[in-house]
Formats: C-alpha cells, structure tokens, sequence
C-alpha cells in the first residue's frame, strides 16, 4: 500500500469541531454562575458577577485608587455618563470665556502652533 488511508475512508472519522463558542457568551455564562459564600457566619449565594462588583465597590470604598478609577469607569458606561454629558453645569459667563480664549491662544502661542 502506497498510502496510510484506505481508499474512501476518511483520516478524520469524527471530522472537525463545528467551531468554539464566542468569548462573549463564555464570559456570559461564567458571570451568571452561582456561588455559595459564607457572610458573616452565614451562608449566602450571589452570582460571580456579584461578586467581583461587591470586591470592587469594597476595593474602592478602601480607598484603592486603581478599583475607585474602574468603578467610576464601568458606572460611567452602564449609566451612559459622558464627557458630553455634564448638563449640571453652568454655561461660560463672557468673561470667563475671554479668560479661556486667552488661555489657548497662550498655550497654543508656547507649543509653536
């Protein structure tokens, strides 16, 4: 025989795997997973989603500059709080707009622009 395979039988009987799951979805169902944690002597069950929010709250409310930045980072995109979005403040009086006018044309006049 010339060949390692019988004429009209495949090399790959089982063939090849239909394709991975999307990483979305494997992150999806790992963050719904329930886990059981003692609390305070008791036993309580919350998502891992849950729970990596509680750490990072926890983390933050320590003062963990690191966990405060991600909290205000994540809270930002989950409320749809922007840079644009900053309606509680006053629009620029005239004067305070000239001392800004002035502020850039200094600092572009400094840069060589």
């Amino acid at each position: 025989m010339h060949s390692r395979f019988r004429k009209g039988v495949s090399g790959n009987p089982s063939g090849r795997k239909k394709g991975g799951r999307p990483l979305k979805s494997d992150l999806a169902d790992e963050l719904a997973a329930i886990v059981r944690v003692n609390e305070n002597g008791r036993a309580r069950t919350y998502t891992r989603q849950r729970l990596v929010m509680k750490q990072l709250v926890t983390r933050a409310a320590k003062g963990d500059n690191v966990a405060t930045g991600k909290l205000i980072d994540l809270a930002c995109r989950v409320f749809g709080i922007g840079p644009d979005d900053a309606s509680d403040t006053a629009p620029l009086t005239s004067d305070d707009q000239e001392v800004l006018d002035a502020f850039v044309a200094r600092q572009r006049k400094g840069s060589g622009r």
